[in-house]
């Protein structure tokens, strides 16, 4: 019985300090992660409503963002935003980068961030979702919340 308790205890001792090594190494990449997804984030935020620049947002689109956005809808979207004019000051972002496990399809490492500005006809806030596939930060999500929207008469 006691050999049997202690292989039982080496067992649970291995695995313990194996969690805590997975845990202590998901912190870190995480943090990476965070500075690395920021860093994309911001750039391709500002390449793209600095001037409402539809092709930089095409450019960094994911397929699943090609997909889920067809031509019309980045039409309808930049129709409404052109509106704002240029950009006249980028107030930052805030997020962060999420690492999920599915059993299916592996480890997918996606990022979202809320970044907001001013244009020389109003402010927006602008919702940026990306992931990391094959080494490369892509968009899969681009949303624009409108804060002022400019009068017909002053665009």
């Amino acid at each position: 019985m006691k050999r049997f308790l202690t292989i039982v205890g080496a067992i649970a001792l291995a695995f313990f300090i194996g969690i805590l090594a997975l845990i202590s190494i998901v912190a870190v990449k995480g943090r990476a992660l965070d500075a690395e997804s920021k860093r994309y984030a911001d750039q391709v935020i500002i390449n793209i409503v600095s001037d409402w620049n539809k092709q930089a947002l095409l450019a960094q689109a994911s397929p699943d963002f090609a997909r889920a956005c067809p031509a019309a809808c980045t039409d309808a979207l930049f129709e409404q935003t052109d509106k704002l004019g240029a950009m006249t000051h980028y107030l930052g972002s805030k997020g962060q980068a999420n690492i999920n496990f599915f059993i299916s399809n592996g480890i997918r490492i996606t990022a979202t961030y809320i970044a907001r500005a001013t244009f020389a006809h109003g402010a927006a806030a602008m919702k940026l979702d990306i992931v990391k596939k094959d080494g490369k930060w892509r968009i899969l999500g681009f949303f624009v919340h409108l804060q002022a929207i400019p009068s017909p008469g002053t665009a």
